[in-house]
């Protein structure tokens, strides 16, 4: 991103890989397949796993790669610079094997502790807001069109 480095989104990455597959009429017919095989309720890896041609799995890794790249180049980057002796890694990319196993050695050589949470707790960050809005919706307090964001709101 322009300006500050330490600054990321991984719109553009994302993005990027839209369009990819958008411009590549070959990915179709498995992307087809797999979303079928959603419909019928099949998710369990080893159900989809067969679904996924060499090249799509290709584009996954690399996208993988990218994504474990940015994370820890920027994150270590930042650590770095502002001399911290600890990172903490969260969220549903926490419970990533790769990203865990990379963080974990480039603190180390780093002389920087890493900490995760148990896969248990890397959860989406679309899942915790559900859950803190749960207990207010049992109460009834529901919002109304004129609900902004609040990042000091209390969750309970």
């Amino acid at each position: 991103m322009k300006g500050n480095a330490l600054d990321f989104s991984f719109s553009g990455l994302k993005t990027a890989v839209l369009y990819h597959v958008h411009e590549h009429p070959e990915y179709a017919p498995e992307i087809r397949a797999r979303e079928e095989a959603l419909q019928r309720g099949e998710r369990k890896f080893e159900q989809l796993l067969p679904l996924c041609g060499a090249q799509m799995l290709a584009l996954v890794r690399e996208f993988q790669n990218a994504v474990v790249r940015d994370l820890v180049e920027r994150t270590m980057m930042a650590a770095e610079e502002l001399a911290v002796e600890s990172v903490l890694v969260s969220g549903g990319v926490a419970a990533n094997s790769q990203l865990r196993t990379t963080f974990e050695g480039r603190a180390k050589a780093a002389g920087i502790d890493v900490f995760f949470p148990s896969r248990a707790l890397s959860t989406d960050n679309a899942a915790m807001i559900a859950a803190a809005a749960y207990s207010r919706f049992r109460a009834g307090i529901i919002a109304d069109t004129t609900l902004n964001a609040d990042p000091s709101l209390a969750l309970a």
